[in-house]
């Protein structure tokens, strides 16, 4: 069988091509074979979280210390959690014994007879891809949003805060602005997680390149059953893609407990090897907003507004000045940045919370901020916009959707009552 999917094509022939490929592209048989043994379709509900959120699907980011290169060329590094790098080693070597043995064919895509398999792509540190990403929107504000008007009107930062929040609501209809938003989305990769390696560039879009250079290789079964030795599952969307698993029983949990002997669950390395992506948020936040007035500054040092005074029009040099930090947060403490944190935090979920609603999780985080501390403002916000169930795609939106249609709910009305439903299941007072 051809598989022809890309994309470029139209949506009905994506449809029938991207069916077509998950239902037969591992098919021996000539029958369907949607779910293939040793292999995940990492793109089907939840699962395209994974790496990036721990089990309460709260976003997460791996510890870049806890991470070793698994190429000698330092100048483009593959790097991968160290568990996940031992294990690959291992895979790697086992390749290459059995191609001294002549039991692989060296006229492969897969493996390489002097090196086993070759590592070509691992994670990207997504601290700093975050930042290049906010740098982008920042250029986006000052390119396509600030015009003369606006311009004019900011003399400081407290001229240019409300502006620039204006800016933010108008672009996260489409694109994530907190680093939490970031991270579980589309912009960020899963290889970020530190779980992946991929040991081939092809096309993802490519279904011709996925089966004729992959799947009908003649090495690729030994491929399947050894990943699945070392404890790695294939990405159905992507073979080349080995993906660690991290369940208790699978032969990863030996590698990890080896380098830590108290890792024997997913929560253990979850807890060891990533952090908490909110507890960072609001000070992202903070130097984002600062690092926005200052490069406006920097582009404006000095502009001119005219005006008319006793009849006369003069000429005003206006010279915003530019800022410190310190300088901010000493005026605008951490309640002044929760309030806004949350505002983008409700804009970026799509869950829509009401007004009155909005003004009572502002209350409760402000409350909790001063009673306890910042950390603990930050977790009970985290609880009230977490989460993807409202999201097309996921388990509960699509077995909701099954419901509403056989009872002849509206799409729009359907929606709202999934939203509702996952905001009334997140009603709590802390």
């Amino acid at each position: 069988m051809s598989f022809k999917g890309t994309n470029k094509l139209g949506s009905y022939e994506t449809f029938v091509s991207r069916t077509l490929y998950n239902c037969y592209a591992f098919s021996r048989d000539g029958h369907p074979e949607v779910n293939p043994p040793l292999t995940q379709n990492f793109h089907f509900l939840e699962k395209l979280f994974y790496g990036r959120v721990n089990r309460a699907f709260y976003a997460i980011e791996p510890l870049t210390s806890r991470m070793e290169n698994l190429s000698s060329n330092t100048s483009r590094p593959i790097m991968v959690l160290d568990f996940v790098a031992d294990s690959f080693r291992r895979l790697q070597n086992e390749f290459k014994l059995a191609f001294d043995r002549d039991e692989l064919s060296a006229d492969s895509s897969i493996g390489d007879p002097r090196a086993g398999v070759l590592p070509v792509i691992g994670a990207s540190d997504p601290k700093k891809q975050y930042q290049r990403y906010i740098q982008d929107i920042n250029v986006n504000f000052l390119d396509n949003y600030i015009n003369e008007t606006r311009k004019l009107q900011i003399r400081s930062f407290e001229d240019f805060f409300p502006i620039y929040m204006s800016y933010l609501k108008t672009i996260m209809v489409l694109a994530p602005y907190t680093k939490n938003a970031y991270i579980t989305s589309t912009l960020n990769s899963p290889l970020n997680s530190g779980l992946s390696v991929e040991i081939a560039e092809y096309d993802h879009g490519s279904d011709k390149e996925k089966y004729d250079l992959f799947i009908q290789d003649e090495n690729f079964k030994f491929y399947q059953v050894t990943a699945a030795k070392y404890g790695f599952v294939i990405d159905k969307n992507a073979p080349w893609r080995l993906n660690a698993d991290i369940n208790p029983d699978s032969a990863m949990m030996q590698y990890a407990s080896i380098r830590n002997s108290r890792m024997s669950t997913e929560d253990d390395i979850l807890g060891y090897y990533y952090r908490l992506v909110y507890d960072e948020d609001l000070d992202n936040i903070k130097r984002s907003f600062v690092s926005a007035y200052n490069a406006f500054a920097r582009s404006n040092p000095v502009f001119y507004e005219k005006k008319l005074e006793e009849g006369c029009i003069t000429t005003h040099a206006i010279r915003p000045p530019i800022e410190n930090i310190s300088s901010v947060l000493a005026r605008f403490d951490d309640l002044f940045w929760l309030e806004h944190y949350i505002t983008i935090r409700n804009l970026e979920s799509k869950l829509n919370y009401s007004q009155a609603s909005l003004a009572k999780i502002i209350k409760n985080s402000k409350e909790l901020a001063k009673e306890f501390d910042i950390r603990k403002a930050m977790g009970y916000i985290e609880r009230k916009f977490n989460g993807f169930m409202h999201h097309e795609g996921s388990l509960f939106y699509e077995a909701s959707k099954i419901n509403a249609a056989e009872e002849g709910t509206t799409p729009g009305a359907f929606s709202k009552e999934v939203k509702q439903a996952v905001k009334t299941n997140k009603r709590k007072i802390y």
